[in-house]
């Protein structure tokens, strides 16, 4: 890849993950003392108190703890269990998991079925990665994407997402709806009010975000579009009921937008100059060609070294064999300090060939009367 490509891609993947380290964290808003949702029968609805709220996999804050999705102040959550300094709240919209993919059975709709009982869902797509549910046989689910032998799908409701309880305060408790953390909420419920649709919405672009920063994490960089962030934020701004929370779209989209220029433009100058180094290849392989077709033998110089009953000083390899060994007259000097000049180069030489020399069967001398340096590698 060129330097140019390189440099590119370094821009963009550190506005990337710049940004997903900036969203990482859980940032009180200037002035503002965090507040922790008081005691309560769950469940409850809450409201997110501080800049950016992390919804995590486990009840941690540790670097190797997975974020899903970035909760906004002012952003609604439903909690239906706690556990330490954490809530336990329903799934965000975007939430995935991955199951291996010989549990499914895939269906053309990219939907599938569970073949075995307590299949596990995961962190990641590893064997070793972090267990965070299980599906019975039997269960559907809706694939996402697969990767090494697994499934990423939309995570089920038996997955259990944790927020910051200090960062969330209690707004009224949610009637007709289990104190259990695999119980449904409809986003109505969620959100409330009338901008449910335009938070659903926003929900949804940051499952978008996170699948485009798995793969940016993957380097799938060709892959990474935030085209559908950006379309799904666009709806958000349309639906929106309130100022604030068209404020809040307006600001994702600007941003992702950013972002979505940023990798079209790098993508298309990685295309430009991977076309353009495969016609250099091509151009160079059928001049290679032409000139090997002039010499007697072709390849890079190296020495032969103390080899017994060596045919020659020198020899010609090509991607690590012994193209012909070169033999230089008796006495021409100036053609031996030429050869030792031409070490590592890529050459032509002409002149009398012997093929099979004693000891070296399948194998050609060529007596060099004359050499010429021709493509380097």
């Amino acid at each position: 890849m060129s330097t140019f490509a390189l440099r590119s891609w370094s821009c963009s993947l550190a506005l990337v993950l710049g940004f997903s380290f900036a969203a990482a964290q859980e940032t009180p808003k200037s002035g503002e003392t965090p507040s922790s949702a008081p005691a309560a029968d769950f469940p409850y609805e809450g409201e997110v108190t501080c800049e950016n709220l992390n919804v995590r996999l486990a009840p941690r804050t540790d670097a190797g703890t997975g974020v899903v999705a970035v909760l906004r102040q002012g952003e609604k959550v439903v909690a239906v269990g706690s556990t330490g300094e954490f809530l336990v709240v329903r799934a965000p919209r975007g939430a995935t998991a991955w199951i291996f993919a010989k549990h499914v059975k895939k269906e053309a709709d990219s939907s599938g079925s569970v073949l075995v009982n307590d299949a596990p869902l995961r962190m990641d797509s590893r064997a070793g990665a972090e267990k965070i549910g299980a599906l019975k046989e039997g269960e559907r689910v809706s694939i996402i994407k697969e990767h090494l032998g697994w499934y990423q799908v939309s995570a089920p409701p038996g997955v259990k997402y944790y927020v910051a309880k200090k960062y969330v305060r209690f707004l009224a408790a949610v009637p007709g709806v289990e104190s259990d953390p695999a119980a449904r909420i409809e986003p109505k419920a969620l959100a409330g009010g009338s901008d449910a649709a335009a938070l659903a919405k926003m929900r949804e672009a940051e499952g978008l975000v996170a699948i485009q920063n798995a793969l940016i994490s993957e380097k799938k960089f060709s892959e990474v579009s935030f085209g559908g962030v950006v379309a799904a934020y666009k709806e958000a701004v349309d639906l929106a009921k309130t100022d604030a929370v068209k404020r809040q779209a307006e600001t994702k989209l600007e941003s992702f937008a950013g972002f979505d220029r940023i990798f079209s433009i790098t993508q298309g100058s990685i295309e430009a100059t991977e076309r353009l180094l495969a016609a250099q290849k091509e151009l160079i392989e059928s001049k290679r060609a032409k000139d090997e077709s002039k010499f007697d033998a072709c390849g890079y110089v190296d020495t032969v070294g103390p080899l017994f009953y060596r045919p020659g000083a020198f020899k010609l390899i090509m991607a690590g064999k012994i193209i012909a060994f070169i033999k230089v007259k008796d006495g021409d000097e100036d053609m031996r300090v030429r050869m030792n000049r031409l070490y590592g180069k890529y050459v032509g030489v002409n002149g009398p060939v012997l093929k099979d020399p004693p000891g070296w069967p399948d194998h050609k001398v060529v007596t060099v009367e004359s050499v010429e340096e021709l493509i380097k590698k």
